[in-house]
């Protein structure tokens, strides 16, 4: 490691470890540079194709919901709670793909939740949560 110059004065051996250092790190730029291009070219050629795009046929067909969703007037659901909700010494809330497994129940009545129904749900839970 090289010390501050003294009066203007830099070793050789200083200028040479601080060459060093910089080639070091534009060989990383460059390193990283490329990845992301490698990683963005990756998703364009997967994505790419003449019909479809990552999320499917791009000349999809449009579900009807039948069953509004968090607009002012939308129904509730047609039936409440099967029981009340078991609380232990922890509890979790977990959620899975449900973009994927609502596609195909797109029909059913009890399905038609979205993410404003989900974080009114995650607040109403937290607080009882919290009550207890």
């Amino acid at each position: 490691m090289c010390r501050l110059p003294i009066r203007g004065y830099v070793p050789a051996s200083c200028e040479t470890d601080h060459l060093h250092r910089l080639g070091r790190h534009s060989i990383m730029k460059s390193v990283l540079a490329l990845t992301s291009i490698a990683a963005l070219l990756g998703r364009a050629i997967a994505c790419g194709g003449d019909d479809d795009g990552c999320y499917g046929p791009i000349d999809k067909v449009e579900h009807v919901r039948l069953v509004k969703r968090i607009q002012p007037g939308a129904p509730d659901a047609p039936y409440g709670p099967k029981g009340p909700l078991e609380w232990g010494q922890i509890n979790f809330m977990h959620t899975t793909d449900t973009h994927g497994w609502l596609a195909g129940h797109l029909k059913e009545e009890n399905y038609g939740a979205d993410w404003g129904d989900f974080a009114t749900f995650t607040r109403r839970m937290r607080q009882k949560a919290d009550n207890r």
